[in-house]
């Protein structure tokens, strides 16, 4: 006998349209069936399945977050992890994954993570990737991401860059943020 936290069960409908069960019928109609399956029948779908589940299948979940083909999967599965797995161990393989991937919406989604962990490694992950992205249609998004980070994570992080666009960064904080620590020279 399974463990009831073991199990995640949920009902799916397969072939239901526009989110609706229909009635089966030999003439043509809709087809629908509903079926109940475990977590682990269902590991490549992260709604599915709880915390816990998604704990145990990281590895797995984190090698889909970066070669999934559709990016809405790929910025769930982000937020999924990042959910989960506040520990020093992910944050290298969040800024990795927010250095390869390219369509904005999964880098928005990994930025949140990283600025989530409030901690100087992933803020300064973010950091380096927003000196990167000074003209880019990203650059708003990740200064309004590091100006709801601690100013003393982002300070030291622009501090050990090298960056050129450092400054930039700085003056668009102030800006954003007028007499906060950013402001001061």
């Amino acid at each position: 006998m399974a463990r009831a936290a073991g199990l995640l069960l949920a009902w799916v409908c397969v072939g239901c349209q526009g989110g609706r069960a229909g009635m089966s019928s030999e003439d043509g109609g809709t087809s629908n069936e509903v079926q109940v399956q475990t977590v682990q029948d269902r590991v490549q779908e992260p709604d599915l399945m709880s915390i816990d589940d998604i704990k145990a299948h990281r590895k797995d979940i984190a090698a889909r977050m970066v070669s999934d083909p559709d990016p809405a999967v790929r910025a769930e599965l982000a937020a999924a992890l990042g959910y989960t797995a506040h520990d020093a161990e992910s944050i290298p393989a969040f800024a990795a994954a927010l250095h390869t991937e390219h369509d904005t919406s999964v880098q928005r989604r990994l930025v949140a993570v990283l600025v989530s962990f409030s901690r100087p490694d992933a803020t300064g992950a973010v950091v380096d990737f927003a000196l990167e992205q000074v003209d880019s249609p990203l650059w708003p998004d990740l200064v309004t991401a590091l100006a709801g980070s601690d100013p003393a994570m982002v300070l030291s992080a622009l501090g050990a860059s090298s960056s050129p666009s450092g400054a930039r960064l700085r003056r668009e904080l102030c800006r954003t943020l007028p007499g906060s620590a950013y402001c001061a020279s």
